[in-house]
């Protein structure tokens, strides 16, 4: 008596079909995990996490709590457990971790094409979500992607130009993140280098006028924040130079965890050049204040030796708030950790 041949691979004896797990019936989770898990080693750490959903959209403000959340174990990494066990205790959807997703919320007409202004949601979501692009022009930057990513010269993009796209986007947001981590680290070492041992907190109670040492700045700079003062730098040691060289001071600004925002430079494009308008200026200005909020960095606003109409001209709640400038108003805002 023969028998016929069946399909596939023989069990061998004993074998059992693998286990259903009840967390993840479909396997959809743990595909997803997967897809995050870059390097294979089982684990998906911060920067694998970060880059797979930012890559599919995702608000990256909400990205350190959310890691936060699944690494129960609180070892810097997401193993296949915690991630499936996120899930679980969440009954959550999945995590969209598909371009094509991001290509489809972002084809408002649905006509399976990004056109130009399409794409520049895109980008400007991701833009103030990073601060990636800083002082480039936005409009040149966003056509400039659609021109070397439009393969067929057709004005828009088609879900195949634009995954080619996205990959290499996304790639170039994280080598700018890793640039400026990496930046922000050598520019502590050296600070540390230069400021020294600082000093004691109880020499700058008055009010008035405080004369500084550099390596007691920071000290004075918390001490002028606890009374909700807004500390204006006065830098002497500018009027006895001869050297163009940066002061020390300026080293300590650019060294140090600040965004500068040049607003002599500002008023001369504006009033004296006229090369800008108000509203471009001013657009400059929203940008480095949401950087610096993005980052945790402390506004410095660069007067030189000028007087602007800050209050009268160059401020707006939409751009440049004058509450900035108001200690009690800082203080008073929720989570309040930069200046």
């Amino acid at each position: 008596k023969t028998t016929k041949p069946t399909k596939g691979k023989p069990k061998a004896a004993g074998s059992k079909e693998p286990k259903q797990d009840s967390r993840d019936p479909h396997g959809i989770f743990a595909a997803e995990f997967d897809r995050l898990d870059r390097n294979g080693d089982a684990s998906v750490d911060w920067k694998e996490f970060h880059h797979g959903l930012i890559s599919a959209g995702w608000d990256a403000n909400a990205l350190s709590d959310l890691f936060e959340t699944i690494d129960v174990s609180r070892d810097g990494k997401i193993s296949r457990e915690e991630y499936l066990n996120y899930h679980a205790r969440k009954n959550s959807q999945p995590m969209l971790l598909d371009p094509k997703d991001v290509f489809t919320e972002f084809d408002v007409d649905k006509d399976e094409h990004l056109n130009l202004r399409e794409l520049a949601k895109l980008i400007r979501k991701i833009d103030n979500d990073e601060g990636f692009l800083g002082d480039t022009d936005f409009s040149n930057y966003v056509k400039e992607q659609l021109v070397a990513a439009d393969k067929d010269k057709d004005s828009k993009l088609n879900l195949a130009e634009f995954l080619d796209w996205y990959k290499g986007f996304v790639h170039h947001i994280e080598d700018i993140r890793e640039r400026f981590e990496d930046e922000q680290r050598k520019k502590e070492k050296k600070l540390t280098s230069v400021s020294g041992s600082p000093a004691n907190p109880s020499q700058f109670t008055g009010d008035g006028v405080w004369e500084v040492q550099l390596k007691d700045l920071m000290v004075a700079l918390e001490a002028a924040w606890a009374k909700k003062k807004t500390p204006i730098l006065i830098d002497d040691s500018a009027n006895d130079r001869e050297s163009p060289d940066a002061t020390p001071l300026e080293l300590f600004l650019q060294y140090g965890n600040y965004t500068l925002l040049e607003m002599k430079k500002m008023v001369v494009e504006v009033n004296m050049q006229k090369v800008k308008k108000l509203e471009e200026a001013m657009e400059e200005a929203r940008k480095k204040l949401v950087i610096a909020l993005k980052h945790g960095n402390t506004l410095c606003v660069l007067l030189a030796n000028s007087v602007p109409p800050i209050k009268s001209k160059f401020s707006s709640d939409e751009s440049l708030p004058l509450a900035i400038f108001d200690g009690n108003m800082v203080d008073a805002a929720p989570a309040s950790s930069s200046r």
